[in-house]
């Protein structure tokens, strides 16, 4: 096996971040290959020292932003998803009913039309009005 193969590797297997198969392939390398294992070596110091510095803490907010962007966003696809079967449903219905409306307008087609788009209204505004009272019990939480 060739340096350039493993000279790749060789700081990841420093820090410890390679799979079984390919930190075995690394150290039957560098066992033959005194110029890699000493590349090893001196990434291992590095590693080491490295491990040993204190860790940054995030600023006090960030957390909460994070969290707060994050519930912002599901909360914006949530509404996406519910207008898009709210309208969805509410096609169904009106299409269900545009039979029911014929029989009910006697075949007069302006109490036809009258009749579907008031029910496409209605099942239109109660899912708005589902939509608004899900947001209002998200926000009191």
């Amino acid at each position: 096996m060739n340096c350039e193969n493993i000279r790749g590797l060789l700081a990841l297997s420093a820090a410890g971040l390679l799979d079984a198969a390919e930190a075995r392939r690394v150290a039957e390398h560098v066992r033959e290959c005194v110029a890699c294992a000493a590349e090893l070596e001196s990434l291992g110091d590095v590693a080491g020292a490295l491990g040993g510095l204190p860790a940054p803490h995030a600023p006090a907010g960030l957390v909460y932003q994070t969290q707060l962007a994050v519930a912002v966003e599901a909360d914006r696809r949530q509404g996406a998803r519910l207008a898009v079967a709210s309208g969805g449903l509410a096609w169904v219905i009106a299409l269900a009913t545009w039979q029911v409306g014929g029989m009910l307008a006697g075949g007069n087609e302006i109490w036809m039309w009258t009749f579907w788009c008031a029910t496409a209204a209605g099942v239109g505004s109660l899912a708005v009005a589902t939509l608004v009272a899900q947001r209002a019990r998200r926000s009191q939480l």
